[in-house]
């Protein structure tokens, strides 16, 4: 006859380092219920108070935390080395050793989050364009470059420090409190120019926590941004010309 244990929990722990027996069933264990109990609660109180509990041990918030000497704040130099915007026929001088990506990184893969483990300060920094259509509506800018450059529809992000014409735009931008994952909350510069018709930007991100520190490298890297108009397509009323007499009426008005 089979030994009974006089502890449950040490026999399941026991028993979790073994293999299991053809026909065992192990869906009793402690551990397993207790992870279900601290589950319910979520479905109730929300995920943010229900999976605080998991946050520590979510292999995304230790990837996305940053080193423990990060903790106090991070700082970027900018480089004196221009890099090629090679999709855009562009180029700019970067925070040194940020990640620069050309796609949209999807937050909800460990594998998509684990190319930032490199990145100084969890930064990347990525770069696109899109067709300009007239009449420009006021929201089509930052609408665009959360299409492109975020994946997200634009009722995803929050902008402040906004300044626009209707041939440029800049801003920051932080994620509404569902996306990407709960921890840590993230927030990036976004600058925009448009030539021939056609949008170009460039955008850095970074953890919410190293905003302070980092706000003012990210504006004056994408303020060496320079685009050349590569896949402009032709006569438009937003061309270079129209595009020049705009912008001066914008800012005098």
């Amino acid at each position: 006859m089979p030994t009974t244990s006089t502890s449950a929990t040490a026999t399941c722990d026991r028993r979790a380092t073994q293999p299991a027996l053809r026909g065992e069933r192990r869906s009793t264990c402690p551990g397993r219920a207790a992870r279900i109990a601290l589950v319910l609660p979520a479905l109730f109180i929300g995920p943010d108070v229900g999976c605080a509990g998991f946050a520590a041990r979510d292999p995304y918030a230790v990837l996305m935390r940053g080193h423990p000497e990060e903790a106090g704040g991070c700082t970027l130099a900018l480089s004196d080395v221009q890099s090629p915007l090679l999709e855009i026929q562009g180029w700019v001088n970067l925070p040194r050793g940020v990640l620069l990506i050309d796609e949209p990184l999807d937050f909800y893969k460990d594998s998509e989050v684990a190319r930032l483990v490199g990145s100084p300060c969890r930064t990347y920094a990525i770069y696109g364009w899109f067709n300009v259509i007239d009449p420009v509506r006021p929201d089509d800018h930052p609408d665009g470059i959360v299409y492109g450059t975020l994946g997200l529809p634009p009722y995803h992000v929050r902008w402040s420090e906004v300044t626009r014409t209707p041939t440029r735009f800049s801003g920051a931008y932080e994620y509404r409190d569902w996306y990407p994952r709960p921890v840590p909350p993230r927030k990036g510069w976004a600058h925009l120019r448009v030539l021939r018709g056609v949008a170009y930007y460039f955008v850095l991100e970074t953890n919410q926590d190293y905003w302070d520190s980092l706000s003012d490298i990210f504006k004056r890297s994408a303020e060496t941004a320079v685009f050349t108009a590569a896949r402009g397509q032709g006569p438009s009323a937003l061309d270079d010309e129209a595009a020049a007499a705009a912008d001066a009426a914008a800012s005098t008005g």
